[in-house]
């Protein structure tokens, strides 16, 4: 019997593949990754900036192998996932950590302070991770928070106001918590699961009417508001009885596509005034 045991772990270990623990599984984090860098890129552009991006970036696929690690450490298990995660975490580490060590070479001190909030939201969403909380809303919304906070630090190392960095920081967070939301419920609309309907609307409309009341001060371009207004438009029928069924892949795909657009409308009407 501890032979065949021996047997099958052995199979079962040859059987890990790299991109089960060096890669996110949540694709649609992507989108949520590169909306706010490519924002403050091309608001305002820096070598600096690029610095922050890259530190975002091995910091956003470290999260995948060191859970991976931490659950495995956590369950006391000794296993090639344990190993194959830990060597993919040391090398993320690595890029962060030079990327972290140019970062204060080349960006001013005061730049640096939207991303005072990753840490300990790292260490939330790694808690969540490892005990397989991180399905549940507060994380989903403390990762949308802490990426959308790359933009205003990119901005402010390019020299950009604080004022507009703090604008389009919370038009990003915006958008990204309200797709949570949304995608959210209208993935329990279609298993037909409870869901709540006005929570999601309201958030889209609040999200509207503060863009909108940020455009009029001058903070954000006036075609970031009906991106938002085709947000809200896309909550209020995805959710209602007017809604046509439609798979969890398309929805990811409309929701990087709406993505993208908010973007558009973000960068372009910041680069024509509009």
């Amino acid at each position: 019997m501890e032979m065949t045991a021996a047997a099958i772990n052995t199979r079962e270990v040859r059987s890990v593949k790299a991109k089960q623990v060096a890669l996110p599984v949540e694709h649609g984090g992507w989108s949520f990754l590169f909306e706010p860098i490519v924002a403050g890129l091309v608001i305002s552009f820096s070598i600096g900036g690029i610095w922050i991006a890259v530190m975002m970036i091995g910091a956003f696929l470290l999260r995948r192998p060191l859970s991976v690690w931490a659950m495995q450490a956590v369950a006391g298990r000794q296993n090639e996932f344990r190993t194959l995660s830990a060597r993919f975490a040391a090398g993320y580490a690595l890029v962060l950590t030079v990327a972290v060590f140019c970062i204060f070479l080349t960006v001013p001190v005061s730049a640096l302070l939207p991303l005072i909030i990753l840490p300990p939201l790292a260490v939330y969403q790694l808690y969540c991770d490892v005990y397989r909380q991180n399905r549940q809303i507060l994380p989903e919304i403390a990762g949308a928070l802490a990426m959308s906070a790359s933009a205003a630090a990119i901005i402010l190392a390019g020299g950009g106001e604080w004022q507009l960095a703090a604008a389009v920081w919370f038009f990003l967070a915006a958008r990204l918590a309200t797709s949570i939301l949304y995608v959210r419920n209208r993935l329990s609309v279609e298993k037909g699961k409870p869901f709540t309907y006005w929570p999601a609307v309201l958030a889209h409309g609040v999200a509207l009417l503060l863009t909108a009341a940020l455009a009029a001060f001058g903070k954000l371009p006036f075609l970031t508001i009906p991106a938002m207004a085709v947000l809200l438009f896309r909550a209020s029928v995805g959710l209602s009885r007017y809604r046509k069924p439609t798979k969890a892949m398309k929805l990811g795909v409309i929701e990087v596509v709406l993505g993208i657009v908010s973007l558009g409308a973000l960068i372009i009407g910041y680069r024509l005034g509009i």
